[in-house]
């Protein structure tokens, strides 16, 4: 993991699953990929917020201009996903909404790439800037889904 740094995850590795968590069924995907060999597939459900979160991670993001990762959506409808990132203030001081990262992204059919600016990211907290040298957690979900569907997501990077 911090060898790999920049590259927070994908999904090469055999023990990269166990630092994912989440309520979406997980699994380690070699037929559906972005670059290399693997990609991780979410099994999205129904509950209101449905997805996976990555915890285990060099979190000092300082230095880096951007967060960008791949989402492919198998349908032929879009899929809205939100990306939420926390930080440790977020996490000490009762994970309020507004104290947080939180963007929906609409998943097209086939690869989708998405480029987060990081100062987007400092800025979000309401009242805040938030720790760029402390980030604790990466997560992408679904909200309501009215079905269950599948999402691949593959090379979670910072860039310069």
């Amino acid at each position: 993991m911090v060898r790999a740094f920049p590259v927070l995850a994908d999904f090469e590795a055999p023990f990269e699953l166990e630092r994912w968590s989440g309520n979406a069924r997980l699994s380690v995907d070699h037929t559906i990929v972005a670059s290399g060999r693997a990609s991780l597939c979410i099994d999205l459900n129904t509950a209101q917020y449905s997805g996976a979160s990555l915890s285990y991670f060099p979190g000092d993001w300082r230095g880096w201009r951007w967060i960008v990762f791949r989402v492919y959506n198998p349908d032929d409808k879009p899929i809205r996903l939100v990306c939420k990132i926390n930080d440790h203030p977020h996490d000490v001081s009762g994970y309020r909404y507004a104290d947080r990262f939180n963007q929906t992204y609409a998943m097209h059919p086939g690869w989708n790439r998405i480029r987060i600016p990081l100062e987007a990211v400092a800025t979000a907290p309401k009242g805040r800037r938030m720790d760029l040298s402390r980030i604790t957690e990466f997560n992408l979900f679904s909200v309501r889904l009215p079905e269950p569907r599948r999402v691949y997501l593959d090379r979670l990077v910072l860039e310069r």
